[in-house]
C-alpha cells in the first residue's frame, strides 16, 4: 500500500524552510557589507531593529486595537478602501516618526558617516524581514506538519475562540490550495521591501542632519503611507498576487531613485571615505555645527 499523498506538498516545506534562511540572510549579508565597504557601526542596525519593534511590532498594535480592528465587523476592515489608507497612515506614522526620534536622539554620535543611514535601514527592514517572512514562513511549517500528520480537525476543536478557529481555518485552506512556487514571491517582496526601508532611512537621515531638510520626514511618511495602502488597493483590485508585486517594485524603485538624488544632493559620500563628509548637524539649539 502505497503511502498518502501529503496535503501539504513536500516542496512547500522546504521553501518556507528557504525563506527562513532567506530572512536571515538578507540583514545579515547587508550588515557585513555596509560595515566591511562602508565602515559603518554596529549600533546603527540595532537601533533600525529596535526602533521597527518598539514602534512596528508594540505601539502601532495598540492603535488599532483602539480602532477596532480586531473586530472583522468593524467599518475600517470592512471597507478595502478605508482599511489600506488607515493601515498605510498607521505604518507611515509609526515607523517615520520612529525612525525620525532615533535619528535625532539616539544616533548623534554616528552622524559623521552618512553610511550609517543605511546600516540603520538594513536594521529596520532587516527585523522586518526575520519577524514577518521568517516567523511566518516557521509558523507555515508548524502548521503544514499538523495537516501532514492528519491533526487539523485537533487543533481546530482545541480553539478557544470561534474567530481564531477561523483564522487556523483560513490558513490551513491556504496551505492546501496555494501552489508551492506561489510562497517563492515572498522573499523577492522582502527584498524590495528591505530596499523601501533604506531609502526612506536615507530620507529622514537628511531631514534630521542637514540644516533645512526637515521636510523629507513628512515626505517619507507621505511615502511609506502611499505604498501600503496602493499595495492593498491594488491587491484587492488586481486579485492578483504577481501584479501586485510588480506594482509595488516599481514602487520601490522610484522611492529608491529618489533617495540616490536626495544623497547626491546633500553632499553624502560616494565611496567609503569619511573624510570628504560634508554632514550639517544641527545643535539642539537649531544652529548650524
Amino acid at each position: 500500500m502505497s503511502p498518502a499523498e501529503p496535503v501539504v506538498p513536500v516542496l512547500s516545506i522546504a521553501i518556507f524552510a528557504l525563506n527562513i534562511l532567506i530572512s536571515l540572510a538578507i540583514p545579515t549579508a547587508l550588515f557585513l557589507v555596509f560595515q566591511r565597504k562602508y565602515k559603518c557601526k554596529a549600533v546603527p542596525f540595532f537601533v533600525g531593529a529596535a526602533t521597527f519593534i518598539v514602534f512596528a511590532m508594540i505601539l502601532e498594535p495598540v492603535v488599532h486595537l483602539i480602532a477596532g480592528l480586531n473586530d472583522p465587523n468593524s467599518p475600517i476592515v470592512q471597507n478595502i478602501w478605508l482599511y489600506a489608507v488607515y493601515g498605510g497612515i498607521a505604518a507611515g506614522l509609526f515607523e517615520e516618526t520612529g525612525r525620525f526620534i532615533a535619528m535625532k536622539f539616539l544616533l548623534r554620535k554616528y552622524y559623521n558617516n552618512d553610511h550609517n543611514a543605511l546600516m540603520y535601514g538594513a536594521g529596520h527592514g532587516g527585523a522586518e524581514a526575520v519577524l514577518l517572512l521568517g516567523a511566518g514562513a516557521l509558523n507555515n511549517i508548524i502548521y503544514s506538519v499538523i495537516l501532514n500528520m492528519g491533526m487539523e480537525s485537533t487543533l481546530l476543536d482545541s480553539a478557544p475562540t470561534e474567530a481564531l478557529k477561523q483564522q487556523v481555518q483560513m490558513i490551513f485552506d491556504q496551505l492546501k490550495a496555494t501552489s508551492p512556487l506561489v510562497f517563492l514571491i515572498s522573499p523577492i517582496e522582502r527584498i524590495f521591501a528591505v530596499s523601501l526601508h533604506i531609502a526612506l532611512s536615507v530620507l529622514v537621515w537628511i531631514a534630521v542632519t542637514r540644516k533645512g531638510k526637515t521636510w523629507l520626514y513628512p515626505l517619507a511618511l507621505f511615502l511609506h503611507a502611499f505604498a501600503d495602502a496602493s499595495m492593498a488597493i491594488a491587491n484587492s483590485l488586481s486579485g492578483s498576487l504577481v501584479v501586485t508585486e510588480l506594482y509595488i517594485s516599481v514602487i520601490c524603485v522610484l522611492v529608491c531613485f529618489l533617495a540616490y538624488r536626495m544623497w547626491k544632493a546633500n553632499g553624502c559620500p560616494a565611496g567609503n571615505s569619511t573624510a570628504d563628509n560634508n554632514t550639517v548637524i544641527i545643535n539642539d539649539q537649531g544652529e548650524q555645527q
